[in-house]
């Protein structure tokens, strides 16, 4: 349904809970923020790693935590934690 979604700006929305792995179903996202949503808590799902246009990410001021690892599709992601 939203398989041509490629920005996704949710920024300051109070979002709680962990990062849903639906996101790794957007294939075409290249943009993803979430910033200023400090409810959101846990890791970065493993499943992102299938967004493999995905050149930025920010998730600045929020509850995440943890490692943040990436494989090699990522090439070139600007990430702020």
């Amino acid at each position: 349904m939203f398989q041509n979604v490629d920005i996704l700006r949710m920024s300051g929305n109070s979002f709680t809970g962990s990062l849903p792995t639906v996101y790794g179903l957007l294939e075409n996202l290249t943009h993803l923020e979430l910033d200023y949503n400090f409810d959101i808590t846990g890791a970065i799902p493993t499943e992102l790693m299938e967004c493999n246009k995905l050149t930025f990410l920010s998730l600045y001021n929020t509850g995440i935590s943890g490692n943040v690892t990436f494989c090699d599709s990522f090439g070139g992601i600007l990430l702020f934690v």
